[in-house]
């Protein structure tokens, strides 16, 4: 009797013990699940808020490309608006008016076929920005050139260095324009360039046509047609510091935070076939916000309850 008594008390004492582990494994289980569903829940959050900041930086950024679109193409009519007083002031044969003219277009066709292979090597961010550094010095030294050569060599380099803005503005456009208004973001930044030759064809008219007539001097670096280049690279450096200020991310193709979510491979990756989490991965974003790596890696069934939790928890 004492036998079976005793067998009695140890069978009681092991289910006792059994129903202590099940019960303590369920509340570790849904404690990881919790921690989990908050971890998920801090990060949608988190990237939300940075996709709303992302747009709106956007949203600034696209009227100051058109405006950057107009006025580099300035010099494009202010140009064939004081060609007659270049041509006096450097005594000029009709061939070398006629490359004044031509040169900015071979140097735009040139450039355009190097931008493809320069954006290979260097982000479009730091190409625009040396491109608009260097365009206002040479625009700055075109208007004032002492010499035919001068002149003809900082023409073509003008040309040059206006193909990155011409090539990659309408491609970050058919990157970063909100759904449903590509086509009027695109038909601003085309309207750019002839906007910004008549402008500039009309401040030239105005500002020479009231010159003095007779020839101006070489060395006079203050002559009428000398003007509007002056007031254009000085609206260039203005554009120049505020581009050495853009994030990369709204800016640069490759970085951008646009296409299409990570799918559920993807998102497993952090978890191994039993559910035990990998080092490194999902969990290192826990832990970089202060989360223990210790909430209780959940199991592959339970990845869809988190992620129900969490979504339950937002929209609460």
């Amino acid at each position: 009797g004492d036998v079976a008594f005793d067998g009695s008390k140890k069978r009681k004492s092991e289910d006792w013990s059994s129903s202590t582990t099940r019960m303590a494994s369920g509340a570790g289980e849904t404690a990881g699940e919790t921690a989990a569903a908050a971890a998920v829940e801090i990060e949608i959050k988190d990237d939300a808020n940075a996709e709303r900041l992302r747009k709106k930086r956007i949203g600034r950024l696209f009227p100051a490309i058109v405006l950057l679109s107009i006025i580099i193409n300035l010099d494009g009519g202010a140009v064939p608006a004081s060609l007659i007083h270049i041509q006096n002031t450097f005594q000029m044969p009709i061939e070398m008016v006629a490359l004044v003219g031509t040169l900015l277009y071979q140097g735009i066709a040139v450039g355009c076929l190097l931008v493809g292979p320069l954006l290979n090597i260097v982000s479009p961010t730091r190409a625009t920005q040396c491109t608009l550094i260097l365009n206002t010095a040479a625009t700055f030294c075109f208007g004032g050139a002492s010499s035919q050569g001068m002149l003809l060599g900082f023409r073509g380099l003008v040309g040059l260095l206006q193909a990155i803005p011409a090539v990659y503005f309408p491609v970050w456009v058919d990157e970063f324009a909100p759904e449903g208004s590509t086509t009027s973001w695109m038909a601003a930044v085309q309207a750019g360039a002839p906007l910004g030759i008549t402008i500039g064809y009309f401040v030239s008219y105005l500002l020479t046509s009231n010159a003095p007539e007779g020839t101006c001097p070489q060395s006079d670096l203050f002559c009428a047609w000398r003007i509007p280049f002056y007031v254009q690279s000085s609206a260039l450096v203005l554009f120049a510091l505020g581009f050495l200020c853009i994030p990369k991310n709204i800016y640069d193709i490759a970085l951008s935070n646009k296409g299409p979510p990570r799918d559920e491979a993807a998102a497993g990756d952090a978890w191994d076939e039993d559910g035990v989490g990998q080092p490194g991965s999902v969990q290192s974003s826990t832990r970089s916000r202060g989360i223990s790596q210790q909430s209780a890696a959940p199991s592959m069934g339970t990845r869809e309850r988190i992620a129900s939790m969490a979504m339950e928890r937002l929209s609460e």
